[in-house]
């Protein structure tokens, strides 16, 4: 079921690749993803299942972090999917340039397709309960962060050959 909405998605949004749009009244990013892209929190977290795929087609990993830390944005970026596995427990895809991000078990009331954040601007938090359905799925707390292959290195880790049990530590900043 959420193979199918983010394919619809997918070319939908890649429609609009290079072009300034509007979307809702908010100015669509084009801006390629860069080497500043940020780990989405603050601070270290311990990488708790490495590189494995994604609902939305990415590499991601998971992080060991507490329920109620803030996600932050990676970098500036447009929702072109999400999915809301119960309770506000999201599944988010986000769009920078050519670079595509996934943040799964956020818990937030307030994103849409649309919507943009700038690098560093709190999208939710790390959510508390375990969902298991077509949306996300869960054994334990944490936040699964994922990459399309042509960014794998986030703050200086290559997430696609970051070991289980790595410490990693982001330069993000909460705005």
């Amino acid at each position: 079921m959420l193979q199918s909405f983010v394919t619809k998605n997918r070319y939908a949004v890649g429609s609009l690749a290079g072009i300034a749009l509007s979307l809702s009244g908010t100015p669509f990013l084009t801006a390629e993803a860069s080497a500043n892209t940020k780990l989405p929190f603050t601070g270290s977290a311990t990488v708790s299942q490495s590189a494995h795929g994604d609902g939305y087609g990415l590499r991601a990993i998971d992080l060991a972090l507490r329920a109620g830390t803030p996600v932050l944005s990676p970098a500036d970026s447009v929702v072109v999917a999400t999915c809301n596995a119960g309770n506000n427990h999201r599944a988010i895809k986000l769009r920078s340039g050519s670079t595509f991000f996934s943040l799964i078990h956020v818990t937030t009331s307030d994103v849409f397709i649309g919507k943009t954040y700038r690098q560093g601007q709190q999208i939710g938090t790390v959510a508390a309960d375990r969902p298991n359905n077509a949306c996300a799925r869960s054994t334990g707390v944490h936040l699964h962060f994922g990459v399309s292959s042509n960014a794998p290195i986030v703050d200086g880790v290559n997430l696609l050959n970051v070991r289980y049990g790595t410490t990693v530590r982001s330069s993000n900043i909460r705005r």
